[in-house]
C-alpha cells in the first residue's frame, strides 16, 4: 500500500621474431607500446608537460584545471558503471536485451581501469606541484580511485604505479590487495593529520565546495569503509580500527547529516548533466534496456517500502489499463527469453523518470552518511561500538531523505525492518540504501553474502556471483612478467577467483 501511495504522490600485430635480431626489436616495440598505454591511461598530464614546459607552471598557477577533471572523471565514471555493472552486479536492476553481462559472461574490464588510473595521475599531479589546499584533497581522491581499482581487481600496481614518468617505469608490480589497505589506511590517517590545519580556499573543488571539514570528514568515512572491507579476513585490524575512530570523535569527526555527503551535482545541459541522462545525450532506447530486478522488486514488496515508486515506474501495460502496478525482470535470463519474459517490457517497470529525464537529480557519490552510519550499525553488530539501533535508524532515515521519499512513521518499528541486531537486516538495508552508488552493494555482498535473496538468473554461466573483474587485456602483453607474478599469486585471471577481503 505504501508503494501505491507513493507513486500518486511521485511520478600489433604480433611480431612472429625469427631471429634473435628481431626478438630484440619485438622487446624494445613492447616496451615503447608499454609507455604508450601507460602514458595514455595514466599520465596525460604529465606528458603534456614534457611537451610544454609551461604547462607544470599552468598547472601550479591554476590547480582547478586539473582538479576538476580528475574529480569529475573518477566519480561519474564510477556512476557510470553503476548502470552497466553495479545494478545488475547487485541486482537492483534486469537486462531486458544484450544480457551477456546479466549472465556474467564479463570478460576482461580496461574502461574503469584506465580512468581511475587516469584520475590517480592527475591526483598525483596535484599532490605533487599544487598549492597545499588542493594536495590533501587529490590525496583523498587518489586513496578513493584507488580502494575503488582493488576493490574490483583484487591485487593491482600501486607502489610502483604512476611513474612513467617520474622513474620511466611503464611496467610496474603488482601489490598485493592486503598490502594496498595497509597503504589505504595510512594515507587517509595521514589526511586526517593534515586536515587539522587551515587552507586557503580552492577553486574547482566540485565535490564539496572547498569545504575542509566536509573533506576531514570523508575522509574518516572513508578509513571505515576500508576498515570494514577488511572484517572477513582481519577483524581484529577492523575492530582496532573503528574503535579508534568511534572512540576519538574530535580526533577523527564524521558526517553528522546528509548535508555531509560528499556527491558529484551534475549540471542541467550538456557534458554537465548527469550520465545516461537526455541531456547527457544517452539514447533513450540504450536505457530501456534496464528494468527494476525480480530481487529488488521482492524486498521491496516485502517491506512495502515506498522507496519503490521513486526508483521505478508502474509498468506501461497497468498504466494502460489504469490500474498502476510494479513488476521485475528476473536477472541473468538469456536474450530471446528475457526479452518475451512476463509478455514483453510493457509488463515490466522502467526505471524513474528522474534516471533519464532530469539531468541533474542523480548524484555521482563518493560517501554518505547513510553509508557511514550503516557501517557503525555493523560495527555494533560486530560487537565491536555500542549505538547499533541508533546508527541503524540513523541509516535507514537518511536513505529515505537522500531520495526524498516520506518515511511511514510506523516503518522502522516494522517486525521486518526493526533492529534487531542481526548482521542480515543491517545489510539487507544498507544493500537498498546503496542502490546507484556505484558498486557498493556488489561489494558488500561479495563480504557479506547478504542479501540472500540475491541469486544468478537460470541462464548464468555460473551458479553464483563472479569475485572481480578480470585485468584489462593489454596487461598480458605490455606488463607481462607482473601480470603473471600477480596471476600467480592471487590465482587466476578469471571471474571466478576470490580477491583478498573475500577470502
Amino acid at each position: 500500500m505504501e508503494i501505491q501511495i507513493q507513486y500518486l504522490i511521485l511520478q600489433t600485430k604480433y611480431l612472429r621474431p625469427n631471429t634473435n635480431t628481431e626478438m630484440k626489436n619485438l622487446r624494445h616495440i613492447l616496451l615503447l607500446l608499454a609507455g604508450i598505454a601507460f602514458a595514455t591511461a595514466c599520465t596525460d598530464d604529465f606528458d603534456e608537460m614534457n611537451q610544454d614546459p609551461n604547462r607544470a607552471t599552468e598547472i601550479q598557477n591554476a590547480p582547478y584545471l586539473l582538479l576538476t577533471p580528475m574529480q569529475k572523471r573518477a566519480v561519474t565514471k564510477i556512476l557510470d558503471e553503476a548502470w552497466s555493472g553495479g545494478n545488475l552486479n547487485a541486482q537492483y536492476a534486469a537486462k531486458i536485451v544484450f544480457t551477456d553481462y546479466d549472465l556474467y559472461n564479463w570478460g576482461s574490464n580496461s574502461g574503469i581501469w584506465n580512468d581511475l588510473y587516469k584520475s590517480a595521475r592527475e591526483a598525483q599531479t596535484l599532490e605533487t606541484i599544487a598549492p597545499e589546499g588542493y594536495k590533501v584533497i587529490s590525496k583523498i581522491m587518489k586513496v578513493w580511485s584507488f580502494q575503488q581499482l582493488t576493490d574490483l581487481y583484487g591485487d593491482i600496481p600501486y607502489s610502483e604505479a604512476l611513474k612513467a614518468k617520474s622513474e620511466a617505469n611503464y611496467a610496474p608490480k603488482y601489490d598485493s590487495q592486503q598490502s594496498i589497505y595497509t597503504e589505504l589506511v595510512k594515507e587517509l590517517k595521514e589526511a586526517n593529520q593534515l586536515l587539522k590545519q587551515t587552507y586557503a580556499p580552492v577553486q574547482g573543488d566540485v565535490i564539496n565546495d572547498s569545504d575542509f571539514g566536509k573533506w576531514r570528514k570523508l575522509s574518516n568515512a572513508l578509513l571505515l569503509r576500508v576498515y570494514m572491507r577488511m572484517s572477513e579476513v582481519n577483524p581484529s585490524a577492523a575492530e582496532a580500527g573503528i574503535k579508534e575512530i568511534v572512540g576519538n570523535a574530535s580526533e577523527y569527526p564524521l558526517l553528522a547529516s546528509n548535508a555531509d555527503n560528499s556527491v558529484l551535482k551534475y549540471g542541467t545541459t550538456g557534458p554537465d548533466a548527469a550520465p545516461h541522462t537526455k541531456e547527457s545525450g544517452s539514447r533513450e532506447g540504450s536505457f530501456d534496456e534496464y528494468r527494476m530486478s525480480e530481487t529488488l522488486e521482492g524486498v521491496l514488496r516485502d517491506l512495502d517500502d515506498p522507496r519503490m515508486a521513486r526508483w521505478f515506474r508502474p509498468t506501461a501495460k497497468s498504466l494502460q489499463d489504469g490500474t498502476p502496478e510494479f513488476s521485475g525482470m528476473k536477472n541473468g535470463m538469456a536474450d530471446g527469453v528475457a526479452y518475451s519474459y512476463k509478455g514483453g517490457s510493457l509488463n515490466l517497470s522502467r526505471f524513474a523518470p528522474l534516471f533519464f529525464d532530469e539531468p541533474n537529480t542523480v548524484q555521482g557519490i563518493m560517501m554518505t552518511y547513510s553509508e557511514q552510519e550503516f557501517i557503525l550499525a555493523e560495527a555494533a553488530q560486530r560487537g565491536w561500538v555500542s549505538g547499533g539501533e541508533t546508527h541503524y535508524n540513523n541509516a535507514v532515515t537518511a536513505s529515505f531523505d537522500y531520495w526524498k521519499v516520506t518515511i511511514p512513521a510506523d516503518y522502522l518499528q516494522r517486525d521486518k525492518v526493526k533492529w534487531d541486531n542481526s548482521l542480515e537486516r543491517v545489510m539487507k538495508q544498507k544493500w537498498l540504501s546503496n542502490m546507484l552508488n556505484g558498486f557498493e552493494g556488489f561489494s558488500d555482498y561479495r563480504r557479506t553474502g547478504f542479501p540472500t535473496e540475491i541469486t544468478p538468473g537460470p541462464d548464468a554461466v555460473y551458479d553464483y556471483v563472479p569475485f572481480r573483474y578480470e585485468y584489462p587485456q593489454k596487461e598480458q602483453s605490455l606488463n607481462e612478467a607482473n601480470y603473471n607474478a600477480a596471476v600467480s599469486t592471487q590465482g587466476a585471471d578469471q571471474v571466478t577467483t576470490k580477491i583478498w577481503w573475500i577470502k
